[in-house]
């Protein structure tokens, strides 16, 4: 049914020049580098007139930022109005992909993001289903721009996704809009996310931040072990916070956790800027925290089985941080940290990883994609991956 709706709007509606279409994680918030680069468009003049879609799965809250504002249209992933907007927009921004049905037309643009520097596998890495990665591919294939961290990222998206022959998209590594936010923020900003949260500027902020476990679409997590893990974390002077990932996140509301829990309203990268230590595990978010040169926590409990199971790219040698494989070291090395008054040295894995995020990532991209999408000028940091076939 979405099939045949999309392509008879896709033959007879025309496209909108100042419309823009925004997804970030197939509806399921309005969030990442999709959310950042819609930040800094809709306060310029530059993009006065236009409209701004959001496309959000149904029965999601809509976001304050988002609520009435007159040049936004919130509409459902899968909705009629989507399948009718995602066929006439002109731009198109996207941090994962759209659906398989979806086909770019001549005359629309289409920037994907991403969500981060890889530490675990992608693509056809993946112990999955044959050619799961096939619509993840696909939208690369139509994508006229793709972007990323560092050319590390670049080099894995195209390779793993088998698009590095074909792709011909221009990909920059310009750094991540949403890290903007993290390297940004205010004193300000950071005062009233901590009044908001009740944290005293006397503690120190531990954030722990673990990625989900399991398959794409049968997300799990080891609920009772996290809560053991919380509980021996609440250190004397600090204050703990958990962020689950968006994928598990409703699961773990729904059990009592013996910490604050960050909902998806607050802002992760905004979240970022006050943490002190961070402890994460196989998630990219360790690479969004890196410019910031504070401690990287690595809690690999089940590194054997994770590494076996979904497979890693990068080892414990290779990452700006400490890795612990057991809850006592965990706690000795977070202790440790808080007691430590030196910043860490990550200038090596900070050229590697996140050589550009110097705070004006955004402007480069808007600059990248609409520039180029209009015949003007682009900004130089344009790299050709396509191979002469």
């Amino acid at each position: 049914m979405h099939f045949s709706s999309y392509l008879e709007y896709y033959d007879r509606l025309r496209i909108k020049e100042k419309h823009i279409l925004f997804e970030s994680y197939n509806g399921n918030s309005a969030s990442c580098n999709p959310l950042a680069i819609f930040e800094h468009i809709v306060a310029s003049n530059e993009f006065s007139g236009y409209k701004f879609i959001w496309c959000l799965k149904k029965g999601l809250k809509t976001p304050e930022s988002l609520l009435r504002k007159k040049n936004v249209i919130i509409t459902y992933r899968g909705s009629d109005s989507y399948l009718r907007h995602l066929a006439s927009a002109k731009y198109l921004i996207n941090n994962v992909s759209f659906p398989e049905w979806f086909i770019r037309k001549k005359g629309q643009f289409y920037l994907n993001t991403w969500h981060g520097t890889p530490m675990k596998f992608l693509g056809k890495d993946i112990k999955d289903s044959f050619l799961s990665h096939h619509n993840v591919a696909k939208n690369f294939m139509h994508a006229t721009h793709i972007i990323s961290q560092n050319k590390y990222t670049s080099n894995i998206l195209l390779d793993r996704y088998d698009v590095s022959n074909l792709a011909s998209a221009i990909v920059a590594e310009t750094g991540y809009p949403r890290t903007d936010k993290t390297v940004n923020a205010t004193q300000q900003i950071k005062a009233d996310l901590k009044k908001r949260l009740g944290i005293n500027d006397d503690e120190k902020v531990i954030l722990y931040a673990p990625t989900w476990r399991g398959m794409h679409g049968k997300a799990t997590f080891d609920i009772e072990r996290l809560k053991k893990d919380l509980h021996a974390l609440n250190i004397k002077g600090s204050k703990l916070l958990f962020r689950g990932h968006h994928m598990v996140e409703d699961l773990i509301l729904q059990h009592n956790i013996p910490v604050s829990v960050i909902k998806k309203e607050v802002d992760t990268n905004i979240l970022l800027s006050i943490v002190d230590v961070l402890i994460t595990d196989y998630s990219s978010i360790a690479f969004d925290f890196l410019p910031l040169n504070k401690p990287i926590i690595y809690y690999w409990y089940d590194f054997e089985e994770y590494k076996n199971e979904r497979g890693l790219y990068l080892s414990k040698n290779e990452l700006p941080g400490t890795v612990c494989l057991n809850r006592d070291l965990l706690i000795q090395t977070v202790s440790q940290e808080i007691e430590k008054s030196k910043t860490p040295n990550y200038k090596f894995f900070i050229e590697k990883f996140t050589p550009n995020e110097d705070g004006t990532a955004t402007e480069r991209v808007v600059k990248l994609f609409f520039n180029t999408c209009n015949g003007k000028q682009a900004v130089n940091i344009n790299h050709e991956y396509k191979k002469t076939l």
